[in-house]
């Protein structure tokens, strides 16, 4: 599985190639990692997204807002920062969750977390 880092310290749009260190959006094949250098949020527009695994590690500043469709195939890891499912959007954990002391998740109404392991 390649690794696909986030690279902008400003925030942006998940589904921009431009914003990941391989200058593709992460699929189900590449682990997306957004790192403590991210200190701005990050949108999952309407348009569905995946990714092999995924790791946030902001340093606690940033957010990861989802607003669609997030299917992470394998493992996540929140261990500082926030991710956000919006009302109508869905995040789906396959590989299972494991949340950071400083790791925060938050749902709205009509949002949907879906969590196992295998």
């Amino acid at each position: 599985m390649a690794t696909n880092t986030w690279q902008s310290n400003v925030g942006g749009n998940w589904s921009d190639a431009a914003n990941w260190s391989q200058n593709l959006v992460p699929s189900s094949e590449d682990s997306a990692e957004i790192g403590p250098a991210a200190d701005a949020s990050w949108i999952v527009t309407a348009i569905d997204q995946a990714a092999g695994a995924l790791l946030i590690d902001t340093g606690g500043l940033g957010t990861l807002s989802v607003g669609a469709v997030l299917d992470v195939t394998g493992a996540m890891a929140v261990a500082s920062g926030a991710v956000v499912v919006q009302a109508g959007g869905t995040l789906v954990a396959a590989g299972g969750l494991t949340l950071g002391s400083a790791g925060r998740p938050e749902a709205a109404a009509r949002s949907t977390w879906r969590v196992w392991a295998s």
